[in-house]
């Protein structure tokens, strides 16, 4: 059997009290586990409260791996492109369009992982949704805004290949072949 009472004071000072008045009427009733209210919710919400924490330090560390991943692919892809981006600066390229040219390449492939991601997202959604509380499993808003995250570290993580792309200078650049 479980009761609940609701006090005016502090619940703490008030169990005593309530065992006393409960063994008064009958001294063979048990009392366990006397707790205030805000105590039995967080033992109760503990074990999902630990579970979403520990998905959320696995999202950041997801972040992080996919941005050093994106990193890693567009510097050694600017590393191999260099000597495309040679000849591309030789023919009049400006800095701006080779620098356009690598960053829209990390997009795309941000809009790609994003786009696959999302429908790997739907997928798991069921799975999720008896974690969640107060958001629904693909709530648009929680959605666009991880989407917006993402993508902006996608550019973030693009941004030092791309720069270092655009001051290839195209004489060294076709000397180096």
């Amino acid at each position: 059997m479980t009761a609940a009472v609701r006090t005016t004071g502090d619940a703490q000072a008030v169990l005593p009290a309530l065992r006393a008045a409960v063994w008064s009427v009958d001294r063979r009733v048990p009392i366990a586990n006397l707790a205030p209210l805000p105590d039995l919710i967080a033992a109760t919400t503990a074990r999902r409260q630990f579970a979403l924490r520990l998905f959320g330090v696995f999202a950041a560390l997801a972040v992080v791996l996919a941005a050093s991943g994106l990193y890693g692919v567009l510097s050694a892809m600017v590393a191999e492109g260099t000597r495309e981006i040679g000849i591309r600066g030789a023919l009049g390229a400006s800095r701006g369009g080779i620098l356009r040219l690598v960053l829209g390449q990390s997009v795309r492939f941000a809009l790609v992982g994003l786009g696959s991601g999302l429908v790997l997202s739907l997928l798991g959604a069921r799975l999720l949704g008896s974690l969640l509380y107060g958001v629904a499993p693909w709530d648009p808003l929680t959605v666009a805004g991880v989407s917006a995250v993402l993508l902006g570290v996608a550019v973030l993580a693009a941004g030092l290949p791309a720069v270092r792309a655009a001051r290839i200078d195209p004489a060294d650049a076709l000397r180096s072949v």
